[in-house]
Order: structure tokens, then C-alpha cells, then sequence
């Protein structure tokens, strides 16, 4: 008894020691299968050949040094969620901008027309003279840069309001639920859009000036030239003009637009008390609903944002104290009346904007919802081989 008092008062005394007789090294783990340098909290056991760390069974579960391969590397940077986001939105926003490229262009040309040319007086006569002047092919020219700009801004798009609607939940109360509110939708598309959009601006106004040039090619050759000749004989700040109008407008656009589309969303799943996800048909009308609502709300703000990047001269007076916005709307009203002036060009912004976003919902909830699949059976794949 005396022996076994004496031993354990020895174990409190030291508490580096322990009765197996095992001693423990404070050190550093260092895992040459992932070339990670892990820091531990909790000491490792000497067994005489080499330091081991002392875990719990859940802790071996998470710092297990047998990897899975598939799992490394460039594999599992594609098997992220937010990896799937980017390629999803990407890819959405690709197929709904090649489907409807050409109502984009004719919907430029009319904005940035004066309401008495008899060339872009409606969406019939500007496809004529687009056809007329520069042929069959003129219906897609600009498609490489309109691409360019559009594929990683709607990725950036999904991909921030996703995360941004994950933390405005995960930080929620229990008792608020696990669906985001369609305040807490708007202010996340708001912020994907202002993000998005400003990263993507520079490409927007030598898309916009490339459409403005009368004729085609008499100002700029193509894409490189547009960018060299603006640097160099206006400036870098050039590329951002009319960009504080621009975000004015885009990120409320996109905040209400994604949240009238998650509320229809929830709306149809509870009517038809359907689980899972929901059918193209569903998101297809879902998406045309909250983007026409969205865009006829906005849309009178979207004329000075182009008609600023094509480098009007009275559109220009807002980035003076000359003029704010809601003056230059007021005189455009006054001038050319509300279906000539505020919403001049509406007919084919509707054509290209509604069936453009609601076609990228669609593609983008598919395409997510394939790669989730995939993932998953590739992951139930491994853990067969592997176990």
C-alpha cells in the first residue's frame, strides 16, 4: 500500500511520467505523405521507436497520416463545394449568353441610338440593319469578349451568394431555422453582385465601346487594341467610369433578382409539397419571374450606366457636379417621355436579360446538382475499394 501511495504521488509530482513507463516529447508532427507541419496540442508518447501522438478515437479519425489519394491533390480541389460553384456558374453563364448574344447586341445599339433613327427604332428594324450592313455573322460579333466578361462573373456571382447566404445561416439561432430569409437572399446577392460586377467592369466598358463604334471597326481592330488604345489615350481610370452608376444599379438588380427566385423557389416546394430538387420546368419559370420583376424595377437605371461607358457627353455630366443621377433621368424623362426615354430599348433587353438569367438558373442548378452526384458516388467508389 505504502508502495502505491508513493507512485502515485510521484505521478502527480511528475506529470510527465505515466505507470506504462512510456515518457512524453513535446514535438512538432510531421506527416511526409501530405509535407504538412501539424501542430499538436497534446504531447507525444517516446515508445522507443519514434513519437506517436496520443488520440482519442474521433481525434484518429481526423489526423489519420493514411490518406486517401483520391482525396489529394487536384482531386479533391474539384471535389470542393465552392470548386462547383465556380464551374457551374461558369458554365451557365457561358450556354444563356451564347443563346441569347444577339438580343444583347441589338438591345446596345438601341440604347445608345437616338430615338428618331429609323435604323434602331425597334428590334425588327435594328436586326435588319444589323443583317443589311454586316451580314449573317454581325448577330455574334462580340461573342469572345461578351464570354469573357460574363463566364467569371456569374461564377463569382453563385459562388459568393452561396457562401455569403451559408454564413448568414450558419450564424443564425436554432429556433430561426435553416432556410435563408429573403432579406438575408437579397443582401447576399447584393453583395455577389457588387463583387462580381466590379470585377468584371473593365471588360464591360470595352465591350460597350466596342458595340458603340459607327461602323464596326473604325475605332478599334478587336479586343487587344480596345484595351491598349483606351490605356494609353484615356487613361487606367477609364476602364471605371461610370462604375460607382454601374454598382448603383447591379447589386440591388441581382440582390432582388436572386431573392425572388429563392422565395418562388421555396413557394413552389411548399405548394406542391415536393422534396428534393426541383424540375427544370420549375426553375426555368421561377427564374423569368424573379428576373422580369428585377429588371423592370432597374431597368430605367441601366441607361445611364451604358450610355456613361460609351462616352456620351451628356451622360458624362453625372460624373461632374453638373449633374447627379436622378437629374439626368428627370431630363431623359422629360426629353424623350417614358417609353422612348427611361425604357427605350426594353422589348429586346427582356428578350435577352429574362430568358439569359432564367436559362443560367437552370443550367447552374443542374450542373451543381451533377457534380454533387458525382462527387458522392465517387466518394461511396473509394470507400469500397478501400475498405
Amino acid at each position: 500500500m505504502g508502495k502505491d501511495r508513493k507512485d502515485k504521488e510521484s505521478q502527480q509530482d511528475d506529470p510527465e511520467k505515466d505507470t506504462t513507463g512510456i515518457s512524453f516529447v513535446e514535438e512538432e508532427a510531421i506527416f511526409s505523405e501530405t509535407n504538412e507541419n501539424l501542430e499538436w496540442e497534446r504531447p507525444f508518447a517516446d515508445t522507443g521507436r519514434g513519437t506517436l501522438p496520443i488520440l482519442t478515437p474521433a481525434e484518429h479519425k481526423i489526423h489519420n497520416p493514411v490518406y486517401d489519394p483520391s482525396q489529394m491533390g487536384w482531386r479533391n480541389a474539384f471535389t470542393s463545394a465552392r470548386v462547383h460553384y465556380l464551374i457551374a456558374g461558369g458554365l451557365a453563364g457561358a450556354g444563356a449568353r451564347i443563346l441569347t448574344h444577339p438580343f444583347d447586341r441589338a438591345r446596345t445599339a438601341m440604347q445608345l441610338s437616338t430615338p428618331k433613327d429609323p435604323r434602331f427604332l425597334n428590334i425588327v428594324t435594328t436586326f435588319r440593319t444589323f443583317l443589311d450592313q454586316q451580314g449573317k455573322r454581325s448577330f455574334f460579333r462580340g461573342l469572345d469578349i461578351s464570354l469573357l466578361r460574363i463566364m467569371p462573373e456569374i461564377a463569382l456571382k453563385f459562388a459568393i451568394y452561396e457562401e455569403v447566404k451559408k454564413w448568414f445561416v450558419a450564424n443564425r439561432t436554432k429556433k430561426a431555422g435553416k432556410q435563408a430569409t429573403f432579406q438575408e437572399r437579397f443582401l447576399a446577392g447584393a453583395a455577389a453582385g457588387f463583387v462580381s460586377h466590379m470585377a468584371t467592369y473593365p471588360i464591360w466598358v470595352v465591350q460597350t465601346r466596342l458595340a458603340a463604334q459607327r461602323p464596326p471597326g473604325s475605332e478599334f481592330s478587336g479586343i487587344r487594341d480596345a484595351f491598349r488604345k483606351i490605356y494609353l489615350n484615356e487613361g487606367p481610370r477609364s476602364f471605371y467610369r461610370g462604375l460607382l452608376v454601374s454598382l448603383t444599379v447591379m447589386a440591388p438588380a441581382m440582390g432582388l433578382d436572386l431573392a425572388i427566385y429563392g422565395r418562388l423557389k421555396k413557394l413552389y416546394k411548399n405548394y406542391f409539397r415536393k422534396h428534393g430538387h426541383p424540375p427544370a420546368y420549375a426553375l426555368l419559370l421561377c427564374g423569368t419571374v424573379s428576373s422580369c420583376l428585377a429588371h423592370l424595377i432597374i431597368y430605367p437605371l441601366l441607361l445611364p450606366r451604358i450610355r456613361l461607358q460609351a462616352k456620351d457627353p451628356h451622360a458624362m455630366q453625372i460624373q461632374t457636379t453638373e449633374k447627379n443621377l436622378l437629374g439626368y433621368l428627370v431630363d431623359l424623362y422629360k426629353k424623350d417621355g417614358l417609353r422612348k426615354g427611361l425604357y427605350r430599348g426594353l422589348t429586346p433587353s427582356l428578350i435577352k436579360v429574362v430568358p439569359a438569367v432564367s436559362i443560367s438558373y437552370v443550367l447552374y442548378e443542374k450542373i451543381n446538382w451533377y457534380l454533387k452526384q458525382f462527387q458522392t458516388t465517387e466518394k461511396s467508389t473509394n470507400k469500397s475499394t478501400h475498405g
